[in-house]
């Protein structure tokens, strides 16, 4: 057979058919591969993640420490509200009133009180945004420490509503950080059987921070 029969051979071949039959493989592989992963019953998918917890406990460890800045979310979101209703607290930065015999905080203030942290994170999430990628997420992180601490201090010692004020807007800063930063540094960092159950930390931790609240 001459070669220029083997190229005319080659030419009528149909090669859709050919792409045809490889994707067809491929496919029915991994789809046999995704099935045998997802028929897993609850109890082998506990297995398979307590085994990745064991083989990787540093980790673990690591992650739950870093994920302590997410805390400070849900203990300031409940405490916002709290702050307000402790007698000690309206008799501090309240106004007596005679004819109720009770000490009230002004309405303007109470929702500055309430905005404040709110404000404070949209700035720190954007601007956990704006410099994740430039400082690096270290130093975001050492920042929203640093003014949780500072913020938290001033909130204690806050001799007037102005002062409460402002240091509320620098906790929501810290917070804003501390809610976006953590999270994408441990989904980073984390090995891959490991990465969605340390990125679902978020929101449970969240919601640990209202546990302390009265």
């Amino acid at each position: 057979m001459s070669s220029s029969d083997i190229k005319y051979e080659m030419s009528s071949i149909d090669k859709h058919d050919i792409a045809h039959l490889e994707v067809t493989s491929v496919d029915s592989t991994t789809r046999e591969e995704a099935r045998q992963a997802t028929d897993l019953s609850a109890k082998a998918q506990y297995a398979k993640l307590g085994a990745a917890i064991k083989k990787d406990k540093r980790f673990v460890w690591w992650t739950l420490y870093v994920m302590l800045l997410v805390f400070g979310w849900g203990y300031d979101a409940g405490l916002s509200g709290v702050a307000i209703a402790f007698p000690e607290f309206r008799k501090h930065y309240g106004h007596y009133y005679a004819q109720g015999d009770q000490f009230v905080i002004p309405a303007l203030w109470q929702s500055l009180w309430n905005a404040a942290s709110t404000i404070g994170q949209v700035f720190g999430g954007y601007a956990a945004g704006q410099f994740a990628d430039i400082t690096g997420r270290k130093p975001l992180l050492y920042t929203a420490v640093f003014l949780s601490l500072a913020a938290s201090f001033a909130l204690v010692f806050a001799p007037n509503l102005p002062v409460l004020f402002v240091s509320k807007l620098l906790l929501g800063l810290a917070v804003g950080l501390s809610t976006a930063t953590p999270p994408l540094y441990v989904t980073e960092n984390a090995p891959a059987n490991l990465r969605s159950t340390a990125s679902s930390l978020t929101n449970v931790i969240i919601v640990f921070g209202f546990l302390p609240l009265p």
